[in-house]
């Protein structure tokens, strides 16, 4: 049997199942529990919000970044916290079989238990760890950090209410033979052992496909992956499918084995029994050259006692291939019974949403056979059907009821087996698979509309194309499942009639055979009612002095269109904007002045029935007189435009009112630019608060990626667009040593630096600072982004020149000065000095190895707080001057400072306590 799984094992192209425990998705995912209804609402509204790693009867294992978790907290939903610091090891599903299946205690394992239910346990610790826990006998699945395809189960009928023609599924199954379950059983058991990691699982494997191929089967081919440096091979043998060849069943067992001893793992019961079922079913229906209507394989999955392994590659890669399997049974020790009980029970281990082919196969062990069925959720996650459960397909696992005591043992031999019994569970299988391939398939597409009398519903389909096809049957009923009413008729479509208004009703089409077989059938509802529903989904976006909305499309029959209204912060009275009812889901308010702007959309019938009012939503055209556009491109030429500017009231936040929206994730390998907001994934349209007092300084955060063609990437704008004030337009990861663009001088920048992703600007009005000179020398500073640099315009009443130091040059006399560059200078008299410009919040200052002249930023900091690259450069305190030399624990904004720094490099400079 197999070692449990709770999170689930997952695989790529060449599948390697092995857990990249450094892999993380996002870098402040956390791993939480959703319950199903959580993760189909997720899944549905923020898709890229949500990483499921694996599926449980009731809830999933996921990933969310924190910022999705606090929204969902925000909101109410009961979201269990796992784990906060994800991946850092390795997540695992524990339980134990048998007798012992509820006896789990960890005490003598160094792990994390993140999770308990009566069925599993979520552990978090070492792949040595793990594997301690599969030698104490523990059933342990690994989880892969991989996320899977969100695929809910349909919850579809599976039954068989009239036997075929001369019913020849008693004929056939009667061919399985007690001799030949014996006769395979004992080859398996001869090989010793078939422990996945063995040298002799080449010879196991070749042994199974040659009994493959002698049953007459031509398609028998390896589905290899690799675990732990080896290669491991599943076995598929397939039969083709003749009328619906792109439908599937699969049969499977798993054909390694397992002891506590690993040279004498002769796996008699686990699980040559649940491998020979699936060849004992093949050569069966070889045998009497039996033509299937669907594709049947007969699978034997390698590497199932370390964790599912060979099932979850091949299931992975069914899903990718978007494969159409409409049942997996799965066979796993079925042949050993305590027959001083006298009784013929077995185990049915159904999975939500697969209720009806557990219902299926347990009909067909009373039709046909002596069991006595017992539905279980013990072993769900402990066999290969668990693999194929998690990537939403249909599964259902067979397992002995009278557990083995020689389980995992090397006395798991034949001799303990009762094959009569075994043969038992492989005729209900058999039975199982003959009528699911009989039974017609589900009818197509079928989709409700509501006819808008209120009293009736049309209901179309399309065909479900087989050749014995007889007539549909279209149910209806007020609850799932159960119908009231029934139709027959041959054609794709039909109006229900007779119904209550206002009244939800259930209806299904299944297709029926001439042997009056009836299909499956994914059921749909509708509602009749004489007036139309409320427009829903009611979305807008802000345009260049417009408004677009858009819903979802009404689906009554006599819809003849829709009705907008709107009212405004100035006008609050709604009033209609279209005269006739529109027939497109969409509408543009154009022409529009910048207001605040509320709107809400009706449908109407072709009688003048008008529905209510959709949800209202606010908007705010975009203000051209106001925003800046900037376009960025990469090498190829693609390229995203972008918006920012000021409106009062604005906020640093997300401000929807203003026409500000979360973007999805960018998508890799595309061109994309966005503002950076916080707590959200980016926007388009940044907007800030107006300049103030107190607010000499709004800064804008852009993000850029190049696509496919990469680097250089250019951004453009036009510098006559940008409002009053100073714009500069810097690098983020040096906040403007590496990039510093006066945007109202320039409007082009060719960002070549790939290791730049970010930009800031900021957005600045010029300022008057004042410095305090003494009369003699100065160590003097400029603290921010002059309107003009020259040494006599900045500082008039000086009576020497500026001096600026460095090794090679000594001393030397500086006509325009820097910012945050030390000079001396001379004053006659004391005095206060006014510079007028931006403020300067961050610098970096490069520095040669020894003495160096430094100078100040726009506000004074502490010395510890100034950083060096590479870092412990700064060798001596600074040092400042005023009649002599004095350590300074500040650097003044205005003043000069001596350090020196054992290397060649940079000091930052940077205001850490507030902003300006």
């Amino acid at each position: 049997m197999v070692i449990l799984v709770l999170l689930f094992v997952f695989i790529i192209p060449l599948p390697v199942l092995s857990q990249s425990i450094s892999s993380s998705y996002h870098s402040d995912e956390v791993l939480v529990l959703l319950t199903t209804s959580d993760a189909m609402e997720a899944i549905q509204y923020q898709p890229n919000e949500v990483r499921l790693y694996h599926r449980f009867p009731e809830c999933y294992f996921a990933g969310l970044s924190r910022q999705t978790l606090n929204k969902y907290t925000r909101s109410g939903s009961n979201i269990q916290l796992l784990d906060e610091r994800p991946w850092s090891s390795r997540y695992g599903i524990s339980t134990k079989v048998g007798a012992q299946s509820f006896e789990r205690a960890y005490q003598e394992f160094d792990v994390d238990v993140l999770f308990k239910s009566d069925e599993f346990d979520l552990l978090k610790g070492s792949e040595k760890e793990f594997q301690k826990l599969r030698q104490a006998n523990y059933s342990l699945v690994e989880i892969e950090p991989i996320p899977l395809t969100f695929n809910p189960l349909p919850e579809v009928s599976m039954k068989r209410d009239n036997p075929h023609p001369s019913d020849p599924i008693n004929t056939i199954i009667a061919k399985v033979a007690d001799s030949s379950i014996r006769s395979y059983i004992q080859q398996m058991q001869d090989f010793g052992t078939r422990y996945c990691t063995n040298a002799n699982r080449d010879s196991v494997f070749r042994w199974l496909r040659n009994r493959y191929i002698e049953t007459g089967i031509a398609d028998v081919v390896m589905d290899s992956f690799q675990y732990n440096s080896t290669w491991q091979k599943n076995i598929i043998a397939t039969i083709p499918g003749t009328v619906n060849p792109g439908l599937e069943i699969i049969v499977g067992g798993h054909l390694d084995s397992y002891s506590s001893n690993l040279n004498q793992a002769p796996g008699a019961d686990d699980n040559a029994s649940g491998t020979i079922a699936a060849l004992e079913m093949a050569r069966v229906l070889k045998a009497i050259n039996y033509q299937p209507s669907m594709t049947l394989r007969f699978c034997g999955f390698a590497a199932e006692e370390v964790g599912l392994k060979g099932s979850a590659a091949y299931a992975l890669k069914a899903k990718q291939a978007n494969r159409n399997i409409k049942a997996m049974l799965n066979y796993d020790m079925i042949g050993h019974r305590t027959q001083s009980q006298g009784d013929y029970n077995v185990y049915h281990v159904w999975y939500p949403g697969a209720e009806d082919l557990s219902n299926l196969h347990m009909a067909m062990e009373a039709a046909y056979t002596s069991l006595t069925r017992i539905q279980t959720t013990s072993y769900r996650s402990s066999s290969d059907s668990w693999s194929f459960y998690q990537q939403g397909y249909k599964s259902l696992f067979c397992i002995e009821h009278d557990f083995s005591p020689y389980y995992h043992s090397p006395n798991d031999l034949l001799t303990y087996l009762d094959i009569p019994y075994a043969a038992q569970i492989v005729k209900a299988g058999l039975a199982t698979l003959l009528t699911i391939d009989q039974i017609p398939p589900s009818v197509p597409n079928v989709r409700v509309f509501d006819a808008g009398t209120g009293t009736s519903l049309f209901v179309q389909w399309d065909s479900a194309g087989i050749k014995d096809f007889q007539t549909y049957r279209i149910h209806v009923g007020r609850n799932p499942g159960v119908y009231d009413t029934n139709y027959t008729q041959t054609g794709l479509s039909r109006t229900v009639t007779g119904l209550t208004n206002g009244t939800r009703y259930n209806i299904g089409v299944t297709a029926v055979d001439i042997a009056g077989q009836e299909g499956s059938s994914v059921e749909q509802f509708g509602t009749p009612l004489s007036v139309p529903l409320a427009p829903v989904n009611l979305t807008r976006t802000n345009l260049a002095n417009a408004v677009r909305l858009n819903w979802n499309r009404n689906s009554e029959m006599d819809l003849r269109g829709y009705n907008i209204y709107r009212s405004s912060e100035s006008n609050q009275t709604f009033i209609k904007l279209n005269g006739n009812p529109i027939a497109d889901s969409f509408w543009n308010d154009t022409n529009l002045s910048w207001n605040i702007y509320h709107y809400f959309v009706t449908a109407q019938d072709w009688t003048g029935n008008q529905s209510a009012g959709s949800d209202t939503l606010s908007a705010a055209p975009i203000d051209l007189q106001s925003f800046v556009m900037l376009r960025v491109a990469d090498q190829g030429g693609t390229s995203d435009t972008v918006w920012f500017g000021m409106k009062a009231g604005a906020t640093d936040g997300l401000d929807t009112l203003y026409g500000e929206t979360e973007l999805p994730p960018p998508v890799i390998d595309m061109c994309d630019a966005r503002w950076r907001i916080p707590a959200t994934n980016g926007t388009w349209l940044d907007i800030r608060d107006t300049l103030g007092e107190g607010q000499a300084t709004r800064t804008f955060l852009l993000d850029v990626q190049p696509g496919f063609s990469g680097y250089p990437m250019t951004v453009r704008w036009n510098s006559a667009s940008l409002s009053n004030g100073n714009f500069l337009l810097l690098d983020e990861q040096t906040h403007g040593s590496l990039i510093r663009v006066n945007m109202k001088a320039e409007s082009l920048l060719v960002l070549s630096n790939q290791t730049i992703s970010s930009l800031e600007i900021l957005h600045t009005f010029a300022v008057t600072m004042v410095i305090h000179v003494q009369g003699k020398w100065n160590l003097i500073s400029l603290p921010l982004d002059a309107v003009d640099y020259r040494t006599s315009i900045l500082f008039p009443t000086a009576v020497s020149s500026a001096y600026k130091f460095n090794y090679e040059a000594g001393y030397t006399v500086q006509e325009t000065l820097q910012t945050c560059t030390g000079y001396w200078l001379k004053f006659s008299t004391e005095e206060n000095i006014p510079l007028l410009g931006v403020v300067c919040t961050s610098e970096t200052v490069h520095v040669q190895e020894g003495w160096n002249l430094i100078g100040s930023i726009s506000e004074t900091i502490t010395t510890a707080s100034i950083l060096s690259n590479p870092p412990a450069i700064i060798s001596t305190p600074f040092f400042g001057y005023n009649e002599g030399y004095f350590a300074s624990e500040h650097i003044e904004s205005g003043k000069g400072y001596w350090v020196k720094v054992n290397q060649e490099g940079e000091l930052i400079l940077l205001l850490v306590n507030g902003e300006l």
